[in-house]
């Protein structure tokens, strides 16, 4: 692990090319009437998801006149990005300052590689046992396997995480499963979030021992482990994390620029997935304030990026923004608040905090006492000085929880358990960090080497333990917090009904259906496709399109779904 070794020049060039992309498409937005947009989006695909209302409830024209402000804006910090860069580029850089140490050397692939092929081991086992999510398969078929620019424009739901679709859409869309794509594509920035951890823990401790358990817990953790072979973008978004966190202290330690860049590009990353990114930025824009009125310095390269990376997430969601609307992100379910006022909040806020815990340590118990509290707790103890580097572990971790709380009660809305899987992770690694650094705290004549050797190791085989038993294999319907398995399973039965051979449409939603028809070898089509149908499956409420209707008659039902027949 290093940071990013861009040169001087390089990093201005990449930058401006960006922008002057970006400034192209606004103005091209801004010339065009709504009809012309409307006519060549869809001439770029006429088949997604619900076609029929994004005229109305996604591209309208209040969301075009909207789409022209932001677009003007987008133009404006275009035009300001390159002259600031203009301006940059003419200045002679600075002398590079020392290189810092190998975060990997070769001694390290003895204890690395057997960590990885158990991770990789862990993520076989996990994405052959679990069957696919109603999440996993809704994002590949209506996300994924659109065109890339309808991709990251069209945002029907917040589970399109538009960065993960984009890429597994632009390197597998030809395939014809891209849920199993999705799935190897979260396996690869699993195996590098469990090498991430690996290398941060033996750049600060240089044990290689502890290093490689602190991964393996890190790859067993509950969250990380599951998303880790699920086809959505949570580990991509736990990378992001990662890659945010150790480029932040890496720049602190060394004060090189490339570990900002490597910040920079994890922030805009993870925002890129999932926004609710936000609750780890806004925890380390918070840090960085106080952290430099303590140190009395006002450090203008961090603030340059930091702003650097916002507008890269501006423009990023600039298609989303002018295509589906402000409101699709602000305004949807997952973020509107749970209750009219504070007070009706706040007991049931409490009790998600609770289970925010339990989460990520897996309910962790020793002789019958719940140890989660104290894991979560325990970075708090990194009371060091100052000067050192782990002073500051500790007061980015306590403002990360201050601000991840303070930010959901100003929301009125606690979030998804997953959301936090970053959070969990460094918390798990920053655990036996905290310890490691407690007991090296013991008088000399204990000989606190061996106490950090045997306590920290022995925490993390107890930790390791009890994850692999409360693993997402056997409590699979913790994921989604629902039994996915047990509806799935129902699904597939009730596909099998359907003769060998025979072409079968698909309403809206029930996709699900067509996903395990398209595995069993059946002709599948969408509303959106023309097709003479011999079956047609529906789902819950909805029902035959009217034109239809007489044409076919009820043949069978399993859950939630109706399949028809063919008059």
């Amino acid at each position: 692990m290093s940071s990013f070794r861009l040169s001087y020049h390089g990093r201005f060039l990449l930058g401006a090319a960006v922008l002057l992309i970006a400034a192209v498409g606004a103005i091209a937005y801004l010339v065009s009437s709504y009809a012309a947009l409307q006519s060549w989006y869809l001439g770029l695909n006429s088949c997604f998801y619900r076609v029929e209302s994004w005229p109305t409830q996604f591209f309208t024209p209040a969301v075009k006149a909207q789409g022209n402000l932001l677009c003007a804006l987008a133009l404006g910090l275009c035009t300001l990005g390159l002259a600031y860069l203009a301006y940059r580029w003419r200045q002679a850089p600075t002398a590079p300052l020392a290189a810092p140490p190998s975060w990997l050397r070769r001694a390290d692939a003895l204890y690395l590689l057997p960590v990885l092929a158990t991770a990789s081991g862990l993520w076989w086992w996990g994405q052959a046992a679990v069957v696919p999510g109603t999440d996993e398969v809704f994002s590949a078929l209506y996300c994924a396997r659109l065109p890339a620019f309808q991709t990251v424009a069209y945002y029907m739901l917040p589970n399109n995480h538009l960065l993960f679709n984009l890429l597994n859409g632009g390197l597998f869309g030809g395939a014809d499963n891209l849920v199993a794509t999705g799935r190897l594509l979260s396996g690869v920035a699993y195996l590098v979030t469990v090498a991430a951890a690996y290398g941060w823990f033996r750049q600060l401790t240089e044990h290689r021992l502890l290093a490689a358990l602190v991964a393996l817990t890190v790859a067993l953790q509950f969250p990380l482990w599951g998303f880790g072979f699920q086809a959505r973008g949570y580990a991509l978004y736990a990378l992001a994390h990662w890659g945010a966190f150790i480029g932040l202290f890496g720049y602190l330690q060394y004060r090189r620029g490339g570990w900002l860049l490597l910040n920079a590009v994890s922030c805009a990353a993870g925002y890129a997935v999932v926004p609710t990114f936000l609750y780890f930025h806004l925890g380390q824009l918070a840090f960085g304030v106080v952290y430099q009125l303590l140190r009395r310095e006002l450090d203008w390269r961090f603030w340059r990026y930091q702003a650097a990376a916002l507008v890269a997430v501006f423009l990023f969601y600039l298609p989303a923004l002018s295509f589906s609307g402000l409101a699709a992100l602000t305004s949807n379910e997952y973020v509107r608040p749970k209750s009219a006022t504070l007070g009706g909040f706040l007991p049931s806020f409490g009790q998600d905090l609770q289970g925010y815990v339990t989460y990520c340590f897996s309910r962790v118990k020793v002789l019958g006492v719940q140890l989660s509290y104290v894991l979560a707790l325990l970075p708090l103890l990194l009371r060091a000085k100052r000067n050192t580097i782990w002073f500051a572990y500790g007061l980015f971790y306590a403002l990360l929880l201050l601000v991840l709380v303070l930010l959901m009660i100003g929301m009125r809305r606690s979030t998804n358990q997953r959301n936090l899987i970053g959070h969990c992770s460094l918390a798990q690694a920053l655990v036996p960090a905290t310890l490691y650094w407690l007991l090296s705290r013991l008088p000399a004549h204990w000989r606190a080497a061996r106490w950090q050797l045997g306590v920290t190791a022995g925490l993390l085989l107890i930790l390791g333990l009890k994850f692999a038993k409360t693993n997402p294999i056997a409590k699979a319907e913790d994921l989604y917090l629902f039994d996915n398995t047990t509806a799935y399973r129902a699904i597939e039965d009730g596909v099998q009904t359907i003769p060998a051979g025979r072409s079968v449409a698909f309403s809206w939603e029930s996709f699900n259906a067509y996903h395990a028809a398209r595995q069993r070898g059946l002709r599948c089509s969408l509303p959106c496709e023309p097709a003479s149908a011999d079956y047609y499956v529906v789902y819950g409420r909805e029902k035959l399109p009217v034109a239809l209707a007489s044409q076919y008659e009820l043949a069978s039902t399993f859950p939630k779904h109706r399949i028809y027949r063919r008059r």
